[in-house]
């Protein structure tokens, strides 16, 4: 049931697109007209488990699980309408549905984590020391400089003035910027 499985039904653009989501930390599913799910990619599987709050051993747990998603979901009213937010009390998700011809791809995004790049990604396209870059992902992540430095162990000055170098090197101004660039970047791991 995961991305690039082999089987001769496999669509390349399907396999990429799911590819892509994996590396933003969004999940994809591909069903086939009857809602059977032939292609889910890592991230789908693992906001399946923690969604489920099972740790879902083998396919036939898993398919079940998406099953029960499924039905929980309200089916759209109109083609405009492939947009559907689900929480339950612990795990909001939204879901997007596009329609493929034969095939749905769903879009599982977790409402609970936020989308970032490595890293390793910001040290190299930004030239940001390991320290700045720990920074710009708990900035990322929605932490406060007072909260981060508490976390990192260091003063609130030396977070503001590491923050301040962050903003330049990355030209953002302001934590709002800084959140909006980290998460456009997210797709380079």
């Amino acid at each position: 049931m995961c991305a690039g499985d082999g089987s001769s039904e496999d669509i390349p653009y399907k396999q990429v697109l799911l590819e892509t989501l994996d590396r933003i930390g969004c999940g994809g599913l591909v069903l086939d007209s009857h809602n059977n799910v032939s292609t889910a990619n890592s991230v789908a599987i693992e906001i399946i488990r923690r969604w489920s709050n099972s740790p879902l051993e083998g396919d036939d747990e898993l398919a079940k699980a998406i099953s029960q998603l499924l039905i929980t979901m309200s089916p759209p009213s109109t083609e405009d309408d492939r947009m559907t937010a689900w929480q339950n009390s612990e795990y909001p998700l939204a879901i997007f549905r596009v329609p493929t011809g034969e095939d749905v791809v769903m879009v599982l995004v977790d409402l609970g984590t936020s989308l970032q790049p490595s890293a390793k990604t910001l040290r190299r396209m930004f030239k940001l020391t390991s320290a700045e870059s720990k920074l710009a992902l708990g900035v990322a992540r929605g932490s406060s400089p007072d909260e981060l430095a508490q976390e990192i162990g260091v003063r609130k000055t030396t977070v503001r003035s590491q923050l301040a170098s962050v903003f330049s090197k990355t030209q953002t101004h302001r934590q709002g910027q800084l959140v909006a660039l980290l998460a456009r970047l997210s797709i380079l791991r």
